[in-house]
């Protein structure tokens, strides 16, 4: 209970060892844990449990109320049979639909410039500075004719300077053939071979249609230096697409749509994992693109000698089905995201790409290349499965119960309590009605679920379960029902989890209504007690005297913090004893002279704060800060005075006061007591005399 006293050995270095050269005289300071404590409601509960304080609780709600004790013997064939059968279907372009294409365009100095450039060619001379008006070029691109394409789709459009004049103003205006504006941006590109990039990311889906035409205009700075004109110089302007579409029109290239599905068997039992020793997947393709495309069907779930089910299929407006014979196959669900009733498989078709003098198609959403799988009946020679929830009913039984003296107090958060104990190697559900009746006629529900681990190993297998609908709870017992009828039933396996029922597989379910720990603390001054086992002060009676002859000042320094919703008093001992350790009585009761009890009057902390439920929300908290007289630690350390010259021992004394009435402690209610002694001493010449 006590922290160790591990500082000590600061002390004994002091008081103890060779011979030490003189020295002025200084102070030092020397901390003793006194008290290390914490109580909380299920140190308190034991405690009373175990008779060993007199701590006296009136109990009013934390027991049991109902207790079902129920036997199910539970038996599975030897044989469990699986006879899935499965269609799905899938495939469609969903705006997954991806196209990269380019152009480049130019406009040379002449066809910029003003006439006056122009007639520039091929002379020796500065070109003076010129604005030009709009000119215009028609682009198009090889892939694509039109598209709509989505947010986050590009245009990258990079100008480069390939003349001998520079360009402080060059406005790009692309716009598609419904005239809608798509990019536009000035670039500045002041000398020869200078770039000036922008990229157009689109933000809404837009709908864009070739030729596009691109628009140059603005102002240059002319050369700057004599030079020999070249007129048939340009402005490059190179434009780079990169699309995610909805829907393409052009000689666009090979596309490619990946889609994952599964099977869910018909079953009710799970596959785990089984031998086929016949079954087929047929599958059947219906295409809806305008182009031929090659499928790649792959299932991981079936595996043959380490491989997964895998067939190329050639798919084309007049496709055969294709039938996959799965006798010797093994079947093995593996995606346990989703549960083992499903089969999951994927599949990747690649479409052809349309040559540079092919046909122009359009492909859009709700294109495809649909897959109709349908798994037939498969027989197994050897088979692990999941039970398919057997349902084991409880015998409906009803008792009659006495609370009566709950209605004193308000129950905030009651619950139910699960213990299980069975050797069913299946996960479980109970599923448990309790519905309370008070005559003559108002009754309340409520409602048990709780999920029970799987048995693993040893004779049996215990868990314990609590539910989290305390409200519901509550409401039952607040009618105070006399009497309570329990119905329902468990539910062994869930479809998910394989292993084997044996025949002498049994579950014990104990049901417990439980509530928080309400009570009420009566006003006998003698109990409500708590008390710690007394705890040594390690120091021998030399190193005690050699403390003594130097003390400035002892003081008791520390916090106590009341989360308790009743207020408590403290006290705190110290005592000599020659029996190692004492009896609780023998120190506790002890009249020595040397005995010292602080304070003589125990100090008083107020319960913890609470809110309007009677819930305690923060700690009452007491700083001590005590210095001893003189009389009082001679007592102690002073052995002239100690004529026993026995072992020093601490306590602490901690009583819980009465509460006038009921009071409600939760799990997070406590008491700490954490102090220490704190000594000043000064050590001088003759320390180590």
């Amino acid at each position: 209970m006590f922290r160790s006293k591990c500082a000590l050995v600061l002390i004994c270095g002091f008081l103890v060892g060779c011979e030490m050269p003189k020295m002025p005289t200084v102070n030092a300071k020397l901390t003793i844990p006194l008290t290390n404590e914490h109580y909380d409601i299920y140190r308190l509960k034991k405690d009373l449990e175990n008779k060993k304080d007199s701590l006296k609780l009136a109990i009013v709600s934390d027991s049991v109320l109902l207790t079902i004790n129920h036997n199910e013997h539970v038996q599975i064939g030897d044989n469990l049979d699986t006879d899935p059968t499965v269609d799905s279907t899938d495939g469609l372009i969903n705006d997954d639909l991806k196209l990269r294409d380019s152009t480049t365009t130019s406009f040379s100095l002449g066809v910029l410039g003003p006439a006056s450039i122009d007639a520039l060619a091929n002379t020796n001379v500065i070109i003076p500075v010129f604005s030009f008006p709009q000119r215009s070029k028609t682009v198009t691109f090889a892939k694509f004719t039109g598209a709509t394409i989505l947010n986050g789709s590009t245009i990258k459009t990079t100008v480069t300077n390939n003349t001998q004049v520079g360009f402080d103003s060059l406005m790009i205006v692309i716009i598609g053939q419904n005239n809608a504006r798509l990019d536009s941006f000035k670039a500045v590109v002041s000398s020869l071979g200078d770039t000036d990039t922008r990229v157009k990311t689109f933000t809404s889906t837009t709908t864009v249609t070739t030729p596009f035409t691109v628009r140059a205009y603005g102002h240059s700075t002319g050369s700057g230096s004599s030079v020999l004109v070249d007129t048939s110089l340009s402005v490059s302007i190179k434009m780079v697409v990169d699309i995610t579409g909805s829907s393409i029109t052009g000689r666009f290239p090979s596309q490619v749509i990946t889609r994952v599905d599964s099977f869910k068997t018909s079953s009710n039992s799970v596959i785990d994992s089984g031998y086929i020793s016949s079954g087929k997947l047929t599958l059947n393709f219906t295409k809806t693109i305008p182009v031929n495309a090659t499928v790649l069907f792959t299932s991981e779930d079936f595996d043959s000698a380490g491989q997964s089910l895998t067939r190329s299929i050639r798919v084309t407006n007049s496709t055969a089905p294709v039938i996959l014979l799965l006798n010797k196959w093994r079947v093995v669900p593996k995606d346990a995201t989703i549960g083992n009733q499903y089969l999951d498989y994927n599949y990747t078709y690649t479409t052809d790409s349309i040559s540079a003098t092919g046909t122009p198609q359009t492909m859009a959403n709700g294109q495809g290349i649909k897959v109709l799988a349908t798994l037939d009946t498969m027989k197994f020679s050897r088979l692990r499965a999941t039970l398919a929830q057997e349902q084991v009913d409880l015998d409906r039984s009803t008792q009659s119960i006495d609370i009566k003296h709950l209605d004193s107090i308000q129950i905030k958060r009651a619950f139910f309590e699960i213990i299980t104990d069975h050797r069913i190697s299946f996960p479980m559900s109970l599923d448990v009605t309790i519905t309370g009746k008070r005559l003559p006629n108002i009754t309340r529900t409520a409602r048990i679920i709780a999920d029970i681990p799987p048995y693993t190993s040893g004779a049996s297998q215990q868990d314990t379960v609590r539910t989290t609908n305390y409200d519901e709870v509550a409401d039952l017992l607040s009618i105070l029902p006399d009497s309570i009828i329990v119905t329902g039933m468990v539910f062994v396996g869930d479809d998910i989890a394989s292993g084997v029922v044996n025949r002498d597989d049994f579950i014990n379910a104990q049901i417990n209504l439980r509530a928080p720990l309400v009570f009420k603390l009566f006003g006998d001054s003698t109990s409500n007690l708590v008390k710690t086992d007394p705890s040594k002060i390690d120091i021998s009676e030399n190193q005690k005297q050699k403390l003594y002859d130097r003390l400035k000042s002892i003081s008791i320094k520390g916090k106590i913090r009341n989360h308790f919703p009743v207020p408590i008093s403290v006290q705190f001992f110290i005592d000599s004893s020659r029996i190692d350790p004492p009896t609780e009585i023998r120190f506790y009761d002890s009249t020595s002279a040397v005995k010292f009890t602080y304070p003589y009057a125990p100090l008083l902390i107020n319960k913890g704060i609470t809110n309007a439920g009677g819930i305690v929300t923060s700690a009452e908290e007491m700083e001590i800060n005590y210095e001893l007289d003189q009389s009082e630690y001679q007592r102690i350390f002073d052995s002239r005075i100690d004529s026993v010259k026995a072992s020093i021992y601490r306590g602490l004394k901690v009583k819980l006061l009465n509460t006038g009435g009921f009071v409600q402690v939760s799990s997070d209610d406590f008491i700490d007591v954490n102090t220490d002694l704190e000594f000043e001493f000064f050590i001088d010449e003759h320390i180590n005399d």
